[in-house]
């Protein structure tokens, strides 16, 4: 990660936009799930958005500020059977990202969270049938009572671009909804 972040200050001396986007899933029930199991989930999902953002903020405080977007997910304010791991480290990036917004709003630095569904990529399309395995069924049918379909991938990266954008410039701490109105539903 230092390598990278040296890189990009040596290219283009600063960082203004950090999109923080690493994360992976373990879909089991609970009581199966193990120590290591919850290890690697926060290492990936949480200690990596930790790491980068610890040195990305520093980087934006010499330079005047920039925005943060970290892809929490809406697992992060909704619990879900058979993720409470995933939901857990979902959670913990989108308070990380209000907690800088808080902390350094007034440094010019904002923090905000995209908090997609179900998404069509191999992440999300591997969710859907280990969940399918495990009784639940998220069909197209069953999709559409929820969010209607399968998110586009773009769909989650422009609303990424839009909360780094200076268009969001009064957007902070945020939980951006990339659901069709899931959460809103219940």
């Amino acid at each position: 990660m230092e390598n990278a972040l040296q890189a990009i200050y040596r290219e283009f001396g600063q960082i203004h936009t950090l999109f923080n986007h690493a994360g992976t899933i373990i879909v089991r029930p609970f009581h199966e799930t193990t120590e290591e199991d919850c290890d690697r989930l926060m290492n990936i999902n949480v200690r990596s958005a930790f790491l980068v953002c610890t040195q990305v903020v520093r980087r934006m405080l010499k330079h005047g500020g920039g925005s943060i977007v970290i892809t929490s997910s809406i697992g992060g304010e909704k619990g879900f059977a058979f993720e409470a791991l995933y939901c857990m480290t979902k959670g913990a990036v989108l308070q990380l990202a209000r907690s800088i917004a808080t902390e350094y709003r007034d440094r010019g630095i904002r923090a905000n969270c995209v908090m997609p569904g179900f998404v069509k990529t191999a992440h999300g399309l591997r969710e859907v049938d280990e969940l399918d395995h495990l009784g639940q069924k998220w069909a197209e049918a069953d999709l559409a009572g929820v969010q209607g379909r399968l998110c586009e991938p773009d769909e989650v990266a422009r609303a990424a671009l839009f909360l780094a954008s200076d268009a969001a410039s009064f957007i902070n701490g945020s939980a951006f909804y990339v659901d069709n109105g899931w959460f809103a539903k219940g």
